[in-house]
């Protein structure tokens, strides 16, 4: 039950910010562009191909995406139910709390299973 109101809290801080209209397109349309010439981009992706070896930018976005992530996941951990609005039993507690009283762990991935 304390973790179906955690839940909760969280569907409800994040259904506004989710549910805020998409921007208008804008009333100009873009310019067209000119024809891209065959030979230019065969270079041009050569010359990319020379600075920036094939998987550097996914090893890159990995690491950073990964740091980033586990900066998010710990503020959540640590934050309590009355800071999310819970009210009564648990709103104390860190979500970090909760869970290890559940004996529950969060893999890399994000899937959390019961250990017991």
């Amino acid at each position: 039950m304390k973790y179906a109101l955690l839940s909760l809290a969280l569907a409800t801080v994040a259904a506004p910010a989710m549910a805020a209209p998409a921007a208008a397109p804008a009333a100009e349309s873009a310019p067209a562009k000119a024809p891209v010439d065959p030979e230019q981009l065969a270079l041009a992706k050569q010359a990319v191909a020379a600075i920036i070896p094939p998987g550097t930018m996914q090893k890159i976005m990995k690491d950073s995406m990964g740091n980033m992530e586990q900066m998010m996941l710990a503020g959540m951990f640590d934050m309590k139910g009355s800071d999310l609005g819970v009210t009564g039993e648990g709103k104390e507690k860190t979500l970090r709390e909760a869970m290890a009283e559940k004996d529950i762990r969060i893999s890399r991935s994000g899937c959390g299973s019961p250990t017991r």
